[in-house]
């Protein structure tokens, strides 16, 4: 490079910081922002997150600012929510402002998931979706049509792991696919390894979840980057994005196809999708939008119920293996309550209240969602005397609620008891489960139909399993890690244990009852 060329980029450059720098401090002196971590010019504070684990670093910063922080990422601003508090004031008691979402280049242009209802704006489409999983999934009656199969699979789920205890972490994975597969498209899910589709559909997801949320991949931020050739140094990320999205496409086209087939042929089972489709005249043809919000619909409600599903459940089976006599005692509880000739049921919840407390425990132990999907502000306010710019993206820290020592004592602790001996006020304060799930208008719609569902198994396998430490060829026994890789669903660093029935009586009753729905 000729020394003339530098020169004149080096006279480009320095004005831009310079303004860069004056121009930052003019808009801090104008508005008085929330406190937070000084930015550099140009960059903000892009240079002090990480691409992994942000949830840590941003709970230091609210230990260090509070519970409101802002930062900037080049020149896009963030604030980060970090108490139960903020999270009310702000998402749900100002939900008209709050409940957008910022478009991220990697989800909307690169893998082209467009239609996926968790990420869409807060506008007429994304209300269309939420009419339309309200009615399915969300109402009363929905809820208890939705009991029968939530029976059947929880038995099921039990059967597999009768059978074939060494693949417990398929089976787990298997039995809310197997719920969402057909509330979703009227499938059959017998087995994660023989459905391709769920196979390709599990394989897209788990990819999904790696790449990691809004803001996880620097294509977010520079919207630009998108273009660059496949080949060219660097684009590994582009690589990524275009082979998942082949994976989604194909997981939202075929069991759209296959639906609309079965409709034809009147063969179609009951379903979500069916449910939509028949909104339609049988001699009208959807457009081809309202075909891609009818997919993307469909392919959100089985993708953010399996994989929150699965996380609770691996979860809940660490937590027991490492703790045993946390487990002992549910199982004292269930015992004291539940015959041994039937399995636990959803009307015997309000009698088992310390495997409550232990759920309550899975869920704040490791909150399957860390950083909740992020909002966007969609005009300028003010709160506790700070002003929140216009188009801030807001990421609530769930991880930072769960282990607040003001909070919960001890938060690295495992301890089910701290939900004990609270009243009414304390316990609903306290339930982590205010804020898995989301929060504000964004709330997911599908939290009781998972939340039950996990309940509903995690009581029968207490029911009727033992669950301890395995042991290698020389008899010693394996103490798994209580690890949580990154991604933006936390799922336990995969492990083994011994899962078998407590007796054969119980082995013998999930057989009889098996045979009975056969």
């Amino acid at each position: 490079m000729a020394m003339n060329d530098l020169s004149d980029i080096i006279r480009v450059i320095i004005p831009l910081l310079v303004l860069s720098v004056v121009y930052t401090r003019w808009a801090r002196s104008k508005a008085r922002l929330p406190p937070g971590p000084t930015p550099l010019p140009l960059l903000g504070n892009v240079h002090q997150i990480p691409w992994e684990y942000q949830h840590k670093s941003f709970a230091d910063w609210g230990k260090k600012y509070g519970p409101v922080v802002f930062a900037r990422i080049f020149n896009m601003p963030i604030v980060i929510l970090s108490s139960i508090q903020t999270i009310e004031d702000l998402l749900d008691k100002r939900g008209a402002i709050y409940s957008d979402r910022p478009i991220g280049s990697m989800y909307n242009d690169m893998v082209e998931f467009t239609a996926n209802t968790a990420f869409l704006p807060y506008n007429d489409q994304w209300r269309r979706h939420r009419k339309w999983l309200q009615a399915a999934i969300a109402t009363p009656k929905a809820i208890e049509s939705l009991c029968p199969l939530q029976q059947r699979e929880s038995l099921r789920l039990l059967v597999d792991l009768v059978n074939s205890p060494e693949e417990f972490m398929l089976h787990i994975k298997r039995y809310p696919a197997a719920l969402m597969m057909e509330i979703a498209y009227g499938r059959h899910v017998s087995s994660m390894s023989e459905d391709k589709l769920v196979g390709l559909t599990d394989q897209a997801l788990e990819e999904l979840v790696k790449l990691g949320g809004f803001g996880s991949t620097v294509v977010d931020f520079i919207p630009l980057l998108r273009h660059i050739p496949v080949w060219f140094p660097g684009a590994a990320f582009k690589r990524r994005a275009l082979k998942i999205r082949d994976m989604i496409h194909t997981s939202m086209n075929t069991p759209y196809n296959k639906v609309r087939e079965e409709m034809l042929a009147g063969s179609a089972r009951p379903s979500y999708l069916r449910m939509l489709l028949e909104t339609y005249p049988r001699d009208k043809t959807p457009s081809r939008e309202e075909e891609a919000d009818m997919k993307g619909s469909a392919t959100s409600m089985y993708g953010a119920g399996a994989e929150t599903t699965t996380s609770t459940l691996q979860s809940f089976l660490l937590a027991m293996i490492l703790h045993p006599k946390v487990f002992q005692k549910a199982q004292a509880e269930i015992d004291r309550v539940i015959e041994s000739s039937r399995l636990p049921d959803f009307e015997d919840r309000d009698s088992l209240p310390y495997l409550e407390c232990v759920l309550k425990e899975v869920y704040r132990w490791n909150t399957p969602v860390p950083l909740s999907i992020p909002h966007r502000l969609m005009e300028d306010d003010v709160y506790n005397g700070f002003h929140i710019p216009k188009g801030s993206t807001i990421i609530p820290n769930v991880w930072a609620i769960a282990m607040d020592p003001d909070m919960y004592l001890d938060p690295e602790l495992f301890w089910p008891e701290r939900f004990e001996g609270m009243d009414e006020e304390e316990a609903d304060l306290k339930d982590p489960r205010r804020v898995v799930f989301g929060s504000g208008r964004r709330i997911c719609p599908g939290r009781q139909l998972g939340e039950r569902s996990i309940w509903l198994a995690v009581a029968r396998i207490t029911a009727t399993f033992d669950i301890k430490k395995a042991r290698d060829a020389s008899g010693v026994e394996i103490t798994p890690e209580a690890s949580f890789p990154p991604g933006s669903v936390s799922h336990p660093k995969p492990f083994v244990c011994d899962i078998r029935p407590r007796s054969e009586k119980a082995a013998m009753l999930v057989d009889q009852l098996n045979k009975k729905l056969s």
